[in-house]
């Protein structure tokens, strides 16, 4: 699903932040099922391109837009763990516990998608993801479901010289029925990165757009968004990296008058030193 965490780990070689689009992949899109592939290696027969398919079926992901419908967008390198893995917080109002792997209706969710590559130096990719839910569907324990689908689609370009541009897009909504209510979150988000590699040094610099659309009364829930990454990262070993970031964020934020009682309006600004040692194998 993404273009930008193609490091192990489904870490991001470029930043020490994901952007909003894949911090929301990791936090809530994680899947328990079964998927296939199937490519097309033109390259091992003389050709420029190689192509390929990828299809899955999951379930136990019925919460799935609880995150960007209650929380919204975020920029952060959390995955949430399986299987009893959680977003929110602990004794929160605003944004309170919920877990996310659950099968609430009995409906299997699917994914399809699509990917092309001409000769290592151009990727693109396309996919399309629906859980399927009843967003009537709600366990003993509270737990609803989230009718959740969007489509994906995204280019990586890599250069001989150690530049890389990546263009990313994803559009959805999520929908849920609450004390009787049908509530409808339309989201969107999108970004930009230009990097650049030299021997052990990565300098890179992202820009994000985001947004929810929301029915909920106030506008609970709707958020519309913008941010600016910028990172350095010296890989001083195969074991050891280094990384400075930057990261300024833009929001609106309906909830945050009505549940926070803060401005609606915030500008975030946050810098981060991490160093990072990876255990395993030299090869």
């Amino acid at each position: 699903m993404s273009l930008e965490d193609t490091a192990s780990g489904w870490s991001s070689p470029y930043t020490i932040s994901n952007s909003a689009l894949d911090s929301w992949i990791g936090e809530e899109i994680r899947t328990i099922g079964v998927e296939g592939q199937l490519e097309w290696l033109g390259t091992r027969l003389g050709h420029d391109f190689d192509l390929g398919m990828t299809g899955g079926i999951f379930g136990w992901n019925e919460p799935a837009g609880t995150v960007v419908a209650t929380g919204g967008f975020s920029l952060n390198d959390f995955q949430t763990t399986l299987p009893l893995g959680y977003v929110g917080g602990r004794g929160s109002t605003a944004f309170p516990e919920q877990e996310i792997f659950h099968e609430l209706d009995g409906h299997a969710g699917f994914y399809v998608g699509a990917e092309a590559r001409y000769l290592d130096r151009v990727t693109l990719l396309a996919l399309h993801y629906d859980n399927r839910a009843d967003p009537t569907a709600v366990d003993i324990a509270g737990n609803e479901a989230w009718d959740t689908h969007f489509n994906s689609a995204g280019v990586r370009v890599d250069t001989e010289g150690g530049w890389t541009a990546i263009i990313q897009w994803l559009a959805g909504k999520t929908s849920v029925v609450y004390g009787g209510e049908f509530y409808s979150f339309p989201f969107d988000a999108r970004f930009a990165l230009v990097s650049r590699q030299w021997g052990r040094n990565t300098l890179s610099a992202r820009y994000d757009i985001f947004g929810v659309d929301s029915t909920a009364e106030y506008g609970l829930g709707g958020e519309d968004g913008h941010a600016w990454t910028v990172a350095y990262i010296f890989n001083q070993s195969l074991r050891w990296r280094f990384a400075l970031e930057w990261l300024h964020v833009t929001s609106e934020v309906a909830s945050r008058a009505v549940l926070l009682d803060e401005p609606t309006l915030a500008r975030e600004n946050q810098t981060q030193l991490s160093v990072r040692y990876t255990i395993g194998s030299d090869r």
